[in-house]
């Protein structure tokens, strides 16, 4: 056979005997063509930040710089307790808890041959930190202001919220239960045919947020004014 180490498309020819245990044997003759297909090459891992919050995500960047599509991608993850990451060409990094991981890729393209492995890309995972607040003001009822909806700001720390409003006299003016932070949209009950006198607000904020290997509970409140 020709040898492992070839570096051109090289035509050989071949000679065979059976391989059975007779005491003769016959000569066979043939030729055929070793293809040398170049090892693929691909590019550095790029990623927006090297820092990454625990429960948050982001994208690991990959390009194929030369190769035969289609490829299979191989990850190596060297700390998959503090990050975990899909396959694929652009893979998804998800902080665990807080520390430093290392990736590196690698593919297979469709001659079977393989990249060499990329260079370390480390990411620092950082404790979460959580945001959520609420604006002190807005105008339900003004057609052509930005601020017509009270809506929360926060990060991807807040998981699910239960919020609720409370007028003057401590009557529930309005709730969220156990949704995402983004589910907190109020109009100042116009929608209903109700919009709330304007006056100063309460609200409660139950906070489910990520943690080091879990979840837990945070309590926020605070005021708003509704103006007309």
């Amino acid at each position: 056979d020709p040898p492992a180490n070839l570096t051109v498309t090289t035509v050989y020819t071949r000679y065979a005997k059976d391989g059975t245990c007779n005491t003769s044997f016959t000569l066979s003759s043939g030729t055929y063509t070793v293809t040398v297909n170049p090892l693929p090459t691909i590019s550095p891992i790029t990623a927006i930040s090297n820092t990454l919050m625990v429960g948050s995500t982001m994208t690991l960047n990959t390009t194929v710089l030369t190769g035969q599509s289609p490829y299979s991608y191989l990850w190596i993850n060297n700390n998959p307790i503090i990050a975990s990451n899909t396959g694929g060409a652009n893979s998804l990094l998800t902080g665990i808890k807080d520390g430093i991981v290392g990736l590196q890729y690698s593919i297979m393209d469709a001659n079977g041959c393989k990249s060499l492995v990329s260079t370390l890309f480390n990411v620092t995972i950082t404790p979460a930190v959580v945001k959520f607040e609420i604006p002190n003001a807005f105008i339900p009822n003004d057609p052509n202001g930005s601020n017509k909806i009270l809506k929360a700001s926060y990060n991807s720390a807040v998981q699910s919220v239960v919020f609720k409003v409370f007028n003057r006299m401590g009557q529930l003016v309005y709730e969220v239960n156990n949704q995402p932070p983004y589910s907190i949209q109020w109009d100042g009950g116009i929608a209903a045919g109700k919009l709330q006198e304007p006056d100063g607000y309460v609200w409660f904020a139950e906070l489910t947020v990520l943690v080091a290997g879990g979840s837990k509970i945070e309590h926020k409140k605070g005021q708003f004014l509704l103006l007309k």
